[in-house]
């Protein structure tokens, strides 16, 4: 889905699922990484309720801390300034709630200014303060303070119902790493769909998630339904030095929450310095907003290939297969300032 200045410029489906059912706009799709913005902006929300500011110290905020963990800042956590992307996310993601919860208070780390990409534990740290300080779960606290007032509590999901759990419109992805063809039937799982993971714990359709970066154009115009337009934009506009992101494979910069800007993460070389978004599972799924062009924007690839950020084939790169449809977003839809 596209839509600039508010109005839906394209919106399609075409191709089957994992298990070859046919998909359509209403898809719900696991969206991986578009948690992390969306904990970012709920973070931003309590900054301006004076519940919490960017330079507070983790361990001011919860208890039972590894003691390395102690000084690090939520803007450490924001821009990916800890060390912890050392820690695989599939070890955490075999985790329930309860037990991730415990497992990263114990991570022993150092902060660092060199900003690396996938720190799963220190997003599910970020969710916990969340917790700490609203005193209601990640999820109902982004449904109740965030979703809602957005319009968007029945396009994204960080803990479906189960009454919604074999809904058709769930769909499941699939996987060609390693050249084979395997259907990621976990995410269609009652156990997934219940576990709000800040970093990667959410199912949404397409045009939710487009809907989400259009809200936030809106946002930083002013509508101030959830966060004030000057605390949006601080979170927004690139906050770490251009540097090589081991874990990405590429040269770039990030916002707190969002990759920004959107050119040196391979969306694309048309867009702006002020364009912001997110990537997730190998580029499978990705989306952002481009504010000088009143642009948001949604994809979602049915199938997630192997990372090699070095590969010039769009069928085994995603990098490659997302600079393809962000250029044809300006090329093919003639979207101009």
């Amino acid at each position: 889905m596209v839509s600039q200045r508010n109005e839906t410029v394209q919106q399609c489906a075409v191709g089957v699922d994992g298990l070859r059912r046919q998909l359509d706009t209403d898809s719900l799709h696991s969206i991986y990484c578009a948690g992390k913005p969306v904990t970012a902006v709920a973070i931003g929300r309590l900054v301006d309720l004076g519940e919490l500011s960017f330079d507070d110290r983790l361990g001011n905020l919860l208890d039972g801390l590894d003691a390395s963990l102690n000084d690090l800042t939520i803007d450490e956590l924001l821009t990916h300034r800890t060390g912890l992307w050392r820690y695989p996310a599939h070890l955490f993601m075999m985790m329930d709630a309860a037990t991730r919860a415990r497992a990263v208070r114990k991570l022993a780390t150092d902060s660092t200014d060199h900003a690396v990409y996938a720190e799963f534990a220190g997003w599910e740290l970020l969710g916990l303060v969340i917790e700490a300080l609203s005193g209601d779960s990640f999820a109902g606290h982004v449904q109740t303070n965030l979703l809602e007032p957005l319009g968007l509590a029945d396009q994204i999901f960080f803990d479906m119902p189960p009454e919604h759990h074999r809904r058709p419109d769930v769909r499941v992805n699939l996987s060609q790493s390693g050249h084979r063809r395997l259907p990621l039937l976990w995410e269609g799982s009652t156990e997934s769909l219940r576990d709000a993971c800040p970093a990667t714990g959410a199912v949404a359709s397409v045009a939710g998630l487009a809907m989400w970066y259009q809200q936030l154009l809106a946002e930083l115009n002013g509508a101030a339904r959830v966060i004030d337009s000057a605390t949006l934009a601080f979170l927004v506009r690139p906050a770490t030095e251009s540097r090589h992101d081991p874990h990405l494979g590429r040269t770039c910069r990030f916002g707190r929450g969002f990759m920004a800007p959107l050119a040196e993460h391979g969306f694309g070389s048309a867009f702006s310095e002020s364009s912001f978004g997110h990537s997730g599972l190998n580029g499978m799924t990705f989306a952002g907003a481009d504010p000088e062009r009143c642009v948001a924007f949604a994809v979602q690839l049915n199938t997630t290939t192997d990372f090699d950020p070095d590969s010039t084939d769009a069928i085994h790169s995603a990098v490659v297969r997302r600079e393809q449809v962000g250029n044809a977003l300006f090329v093919d839809l003639n979207l101009h300032d």
